[in-house]
């Protein structure tokens, strides 16, 4: 059953908290129109609060991406050593298709974290599918790797992408290299498994 919500301004004004916690719950239940009310109050008691910048700036994205552009901008504007607003305007320009202003914004990340392996993934996670950028996302994941070579999950990523672009033979050794790290990695043995069935070696 659905949990019955006030409306915000009947919530203390000085309490941040609530407001919070009424955002999450209407966002659940996607009352996006609630949600933002709540996101706002937020953002009016603490204009910094990531989580309450991110959720409206992606409600807002929903609905009115122009309007999530000048939102996540006013954020990079105001922070602009935090990768979060630049990789969600990477990514709505992208959808906008103008690909030029969304490798700007990456390439200015790359130069921004190169060495930062939680921002080197995020930017990894945002890069186009398609064919021309996969080079690049894969040298992002070496570079994850390199940074945490105790971890499989920089090689599964690695594999995902060449078994997508049918390079078996190559994602067949990213996968083996994540499981003789963790040999019950659920996402390599599933991934090998996969690779090696369509291959009609399983």
């Amino acid at each position: 059953a659905l949990t019955p919500l006030p409306p915000y301004g009947s919530l203390k004004s000085h309490s941040k908290e609530p407001l919070l916690q009424m955002a999450r719950i209407s966002r659940r239940q996607q009352s996006n129109d609630e949600a933002l009310g709540y996101f706002r109050k937020v953002l009016e008691h603490d204009p910094n609060h990531e989580e309450a910048l991110f959720s409206y700036g992606q409600i807002l994205a929903g609905r009115d991406p122009a309007a999530a552009i000048r939102h996540f901008s006013d954020w990079m504007e105001r922070q602009p050593t935090s990768p979060t607003p630049q990789l969600e305007l990477a990514q709505l320009y992208r959808q906008a298709g103008d690909t030029q202003r969304a490798e700007t914004i990456v390439q200015g990340l790359l130069d921004q974290f190169p060495n930062d392996r939680n921002a080197l993934a995020r930017i990894a996670r945002v890069l186009p599918k398609g064919s021309g950028h996969i080079d690049q996302a894969l040298d992002l994941w070496r570079r994850i790797a390199e940074r945490d070579p105790s971890a499989p999950s920089p090689l599964v990523q690695r594999a995902y992408l060449l078994e997508g672009a049918r390079r078996a033979e190559e994602a067949e050794s990213e996968y083996r290299r994540a499981l003789k790290l963790a040999p019950m990695d659920a996402m390599a043995l599933t991934g090998l498994a996969r690779l090696l069935f369509k291959q009609a070696r399983w």
